[in-house]
């Protein structure tokens, strides 16, 4: 479940009050694709896939995510 908007319905889709599929989004940041941390991410994906929900994968490590605020946007300051 590596790729963004996985959707299935092997066991019917979970709908909210409105009707709309359930969407989940699972997000990691781990710099090792062979992680626990991975794993999980990856069982939790599956399963709300396997329900029918729409369910994202956000890898913020491979993305390049940078977790730390520059004194720049600390005073509002848009980041590039």
């Amino acid at each position: 479940c590596r790729t963004d908007s996985v959707s299935t319905a092997a066991a019917g889709p979970v709908s909210s009050i409105f009707g709309e599929p359930v969407k989940a989004l699972v997000v990691v940041s781990h710099p090792s694709r062979d992680s626990f941390n991975h794993a999980l991410a990856d069982a939790v994906c599956e399963t709300w896939v396997s329900f029918g929900c729409d369910a994202n994968f956000d890898d913020l490590y491979q993305e390049g995510f940078q977790p730390l605020m520059t004194a720049e946007e600390g005073r509002g300051t848009e980041s590039v």
